[in-house]
């Protein structure tokens, strides 16, 4: 990084240097063309975005969708049985801190927290903090949290019986 800084100088400082037959104008039109450069990167990164927001909230719709016929059937059989005093509480760690329900598809951020996946990319496609603790997540990538997705199977088919 230092060196290309120091490089980016001395190209300006040639632009500029008596003698070498370069103007003020040279100069000026190198910063425009740089400048528009940027702003191409920039417009295409803003491209990039708003197809990463379209996508997740795709996402979330066919998730809605797919999940529609499970909430009918869970429904229907909640009315055949009749619901106990005390339903059994969640232990914490299935629970989704950003959604606090129990976790379907649970992923692992940078943070070594669990995450509903629909939710934590919701999160990281506005920005690139924990949602726990605020700070800078090293990476934005998520890692399926497979052992915690059978446990919580295999707790929700022990509660149902």
């Amino acid at each position: 990084m230092f060196w290309a800084r120091a490089k980016a100088l001395a190209t300006k400082i040639a632009l500029c240097a008596p003698g070498t037959g370069s103007s003020a104008t040279q100069f000026e039109s190198e910063r425009r063309r740089r400048l528009s450069t940027n702003h191409d990167e920039a417009a295409l990164a803003a491209g990039e975005m708003a197809e990463l927001a379209a996508a997740l909230e795709e996402s979330a719709r066919l998730e809605e969708e797919r999940r529609a016929p499970d909430e009918q059937a869970s429904s229907s059989l909640a009315a055949e049985r009749p619901l106990s005093v005390e339903e059994e509480e969640p232990p914490a760690d299935f629970v989704c801190p950003i959604t606090t329900e129990v976790m379907s598809d649970p992923v692992m951020a940078a943070d070594g927290q669990s995450y509903e996946r629909t939710a934590i990319e919701r999160w990281l496609a506005t920005k690139s903090t924990s949602p726990l603790t605020g700070e800078e997540l090293e990476f934005t990538r998520l890692f399926p949290n497979h052992t915690l997705r059978r446990v919580i199977r295999q707790w929700q088919e022990t509660a149902r019986n």
